[in-house]
């Protein structure tokens, strides 16, 4: 499961999480399925290995959170970027 955890989705978060925890729970089936969690803004971060244990999923989405904006200067800049 990737979850957008950067900070343009800041005010919709919550529901971003909710949303992914039951899809988690409608979709995955013990001993026939398995989820990973990976929540990204600049970088992708691993909240949650595979597994079939809707749970740990669920800890796993719920243990992400929304960065804050970061400077410009620390950002990756597109050449085709006109303003920052």
């Amino acid at each position: 499961m990737l979850v957008d955890a950067s900070n343009s989705v800041r005010d919709r978060f919550k529901f971003e999480q909710e949303s992914a925890i039951e899809f988690l729970n409608q979709t995955i089936r013990p001993r026939y399925d398995k989820a990973f969690v990976v929540g990204f803004d600049v970088t992708p971060e691993v909240t949650q290995d595979f597994t079939d244990n809707t749970e740990h999923l669920s800890r796993g989405v719920r243990a992400l959170r929304p960065v804050a904006a970061r400077p410009c200067s620390t950002r990756f800049i597109s050449p085709a970027a006109t303003s920052c």
